[in-house]
């Protein structure tokens, strides 16, 4: 006659490839693109702007004020806008560290010890781009 035994320890079970919805569509849509996926790999696509962020169409560019009311439904828009400076005298340069390029209160030529990185530096005009 044989004995069963009883034990504390419970079974344990593995699911191999678990039907998650989120991963199917995944699978679905790389299946579907692979070829096209392979030759933007191939032609290194992934470093060129023109292919990452393509000049939108006229349909996709939209006024600021609209950009704006639409942020709660979208993150990312094109926008068209008119750039203006206050009146107020500014200017489009600064004089920075010539070590750590922050901005210092000096003029050109001056040579100072910089209070962020602690070394000598010679003040120099840098342009804003």
């Amino acid at each position: 006659m044989k004995s069963l035994s009883l034990s504390t320890r419970m079974g344990s079970a593995i699911m191999i490839n678990p039907p998650v919805t989120e991963d199917l569509q995944l699978q679905k849509w790389y299946n579907k693109n692979k070829t096209e996926l392979k030759e933007l790999l191939q032609k290194k696509a992934y470093k060129d702007t023109e292919i990452l962020l393509p000049y939108p169409e006229e349909k996709d560019i939209v006024p600021i004020a609209k950009a704006i009311a639409n942020f709660k439904y979208r993150k990312a828009t094109w926008i068209r806008g008119r750039l203006r400076l206050p009146t107020q005298d500014r200017s489009f340069s600064h004089t920075p560290c010539s070590n750590c390029l922050k901005s210092v209160e000096a003029d050109m030529n001056w040579k100072i010890k910089c209070q962020s990185c602690k070394m000598d530096s010679e003040i120099q005009l840098e342009s804003y781009s």
